[in-house]
C-alpha cells in the first residue's frame, strides 16, 4: 500500500461525473423549456419534476433532501419552470436570518438565469421604503421577496400589507427554507407563516433534517 498522502476532495474523474451528470430521460422533462445555469444531477432533474408536477396539480410540495445535494438551485429551477409556464411570476423565499444575504447575494445570482429584481423585507416605514416595495411589484420579469422567518414571531402589520400586495398582484410560489424552524403547531411564528401561506398560489418546505428528535417529530 502507497504512503503517498490522498488528496481531499480531489477532483471527480470524467468516467464517474457522467454517470450523475448523464441526463435522464423523462417524460415531459421541465428541463425542456427552461435554460439552468448548471445542469442538473439526476436526482436534481427528477426532484424539480416531482414539484413542478405536485405544485401545478396540488399547489404544494415537500422537498427533502441532504444537506449539500442541491435543494436551492433544486427549488430556483422549479421556480424558472413554473414562471416560464405563467404560474407564478414571484418568489417569496422565507429563510433563517443568518440565510437571507446568502440567497440574495449567492444563490439567486449563481442559479437563476432570468434577471430578477430582489427585495429584502427590513421592517422600514420610510416613504422612500413604500416607494421602492411600490417599483418592486412593479418590475418587469421576475420578482422575489426575501424576509427572515424570526419577522414571523408577531407579523407586523406592514409585512402583511406586503404580502396581501404582492400575491394579490403576483402569483407567488412561497418557499420556506429550513422549514424545521416552523414545525410547532402552537408556535406563533408557525401560524403566522401558514397564515400568509394561504395567500400564495404554491407553497414549498425545504429542509435536510426533516426529523429533528424522534419519528413523532412530525409537522404541523
Amino acid at each position: 500500500m502507497s504512503d503517498a498522502p490522498v488528496a481531499i476532495g480531489a477532483k471527480v474523474a470524467p468516467e464517474i461525473e457522467n454517470l450523475f451528470r448523464r441526463p435522464e430521460v423523462i417524460e415531459g422533462d421541465v428541463y425542456d423549456g427552461i435554460e439552468p445555469k448548471l445542469e442538473p444531477y439526476k436526482h436534481q432533474r427528477r426532484a424539480v419534476n416531482d414539484a413542478v408536477r405536485n405544485l401545478k396539480e396540488h399547489g404544494y410540495h415537500a422537498l427533502f433532501m441532504e444537506m449539500g445535494t442541491g435543494k436551492t438551485k433544486s427549488t430556483i429551477d422549479t421556480f424558472m419552470s413554473l414562471y416560464k409556464d405563467g404560474v407564478v411570476s414571484s418568489l417569496v423565499i422565507v429563510a433563517p436570518k443568518a440565510l437571507i444575504s446568502t440567497w440574495r447575494d449567492e444563490e439567486l445570482p449563481k442559479h437563476l438565469s432570468l434577471p430578477v429584481t430582489v427585495f429584502t423585507w427590513d421592517g422600514r416605514k420610510s416613504e422612500k421604503a413604500r416607494r421602492e416595495f411600490a417599483d418592486f411589484v412593479a418590475a418587469e420579469g421576475p420578482v422575489a421577496y426575501l424576509v427572515n422567518v424570526e419577522a414571523f414571531q408577531t407579523i407586523p402589520d406592514l409585512m402583511r400589507d406586503q404580502f396581501h400586495t404582492l400575491t394579490k398582484t403576483r402569483p407567488s410560489l412561497l418557499v420556506v427554507d429550513e422549514s424545521s424552524f416552523i414545525k410547532s403547531p402552537d408556535a406563533a411564528r408557525s401560524k403566522a407563516l401558514v397564515g400568509a401561506g394561504r395567500l400564495a398560489r404554491a407553497r414549498m418546505i425545504l429542509t435536510g433534517t426533516e426529523i429533528t428528535n424522534s419519528p413523532l417529530d412530525l409537522y404541523m
